[in-house]
């Protein structure tokens, strides 16, 4: 089977390849989801070059006798200073929707976050990982499973320049709001270091609404809090070894009194505790904070 491609849209990679399953089995939905996850893995392995000629995969699978498709790409956007930098982008099935920005953790656009990404855009949305460590090292992925990588995200971790790195997501975010398959409702979510930009996408820019999962230092910050205009939901992780428990009390105290902002601590968990396959998940308090992230998202962005 073979499709014709698509035109290329501005600030989009042109395609070069089509992959179609189609043929292949019925498969579960359980299954289908693994294996969309697999080639998400297995697309950003690719080589920088690679993406810079140009790739789009598209994956027709068969669930049940309906046809169920995937569509990742990478794309480029414009920096605020000058240059550009890549975004991993998962469309849903349906080919329109609010955008959710996924903001990375300390390891960059790894298959983490783009499983991530791809589970957003699983429940409806557009989902769009931007690369924020492009000014230190363009397209890193790192694993949370070795020490040597741990090393080398911390070094990139205290490198990173925090306002700038905003500067980016809110080019992200004039990004998404542009989409033509967009309908203009553009929110984000942030894990580690992204839970801190996610909290300061609350207090430094206009998306819709914004999510923060443990983020890492947000109490150096919380003067910032009468900025926020836009519905924040902080996940919180009682026995984070980042963040701890006297700044996890700053933070619940500073947004304690506005009617937008929610904070959920879950007992007993550590940092990183919705990150599936790391050291510190926990599948109970992983799925509360989603179900709750999910509603959230709903409520404010639709789909």
């Amino acid at each position: 089977m073979s499709g014709k491609p698509c035109p290329t849209q501005s600030g989009r990679v042109s395609i070069n390849a089509r992959y179609f399953l189609g043929a292949t089995p019925q498969l579960s939905e359980a299954d289908a989801i693994a294996l969309r996850r697999s080639l998400a893995g297995r697309l950003g392995a690719r080589t920088n070059s690679q993406w810079q000629d140009g790739c789009k995969w598209y994956c027709l699978v068969n669930i049940s006798g309906v046809i169920w498709s995937m569509n990742v790409q990478e794309v480029r956007i414009l920096a605020s200073d000058g240059g550009s930098f890549s975004a991993y982008l998962s469309m849903p099935a349906k080919g329109s929707g609010s955008v959710v920005i996924v903001i990375q953790e300390i390891f960059g656009i790894n298959s983490v976050m783009r499983q991530i990404a791809d589970s957003y855009a699983e429940s409806g949305y557009i989902a769009i990982a931007p690369d924020l460590f492009w000014r230190i090292e363009p397209g890193i992925q790192l694993s949370d499973q070795n020490e040597q990588d741990w090393a080398r995200a911390f070094q990139l971790f205290q490198s990173f320049d925090q306002v700038m790195g905003v500067s980016d997501l809110i080019a992200t975010l004039n990004f998404a709001r542009k989409l033509p398959e967009g309908n203009g409702k553009v929110g984000s979510v942030g894990y580690c270091l992204g839970g801190k930009l996610a909290y300061l996408m609350a207090t430094r820019s206009d998306a819709d609404c914004n999510v923060s999962y443990y983020g890492v230092g947000i109490e150096n910050n919380l003067t910032e809090v009468s900025n926020i205009q836009k519905p924040l939901m902080h996940h919180i992780a009682e026995e984070d070894q980042f963040v701890p428990k006297e700044a996890q009390a700053q933070v619940i105290a500073a947004v304690k009194g506005n009617p937008l902002v929610s904070a959920y601590v879950y007992p007993g968990v550590n940092h990183a505790f919705a990150r599936s396959g790391g050291e510190h998940y926990n599948q109970e308090s992983a799925e509360l904070a989603n179900s709750r992230t999910k509603a959230f998202f709903q409520q404010h962005l639709g789909t």
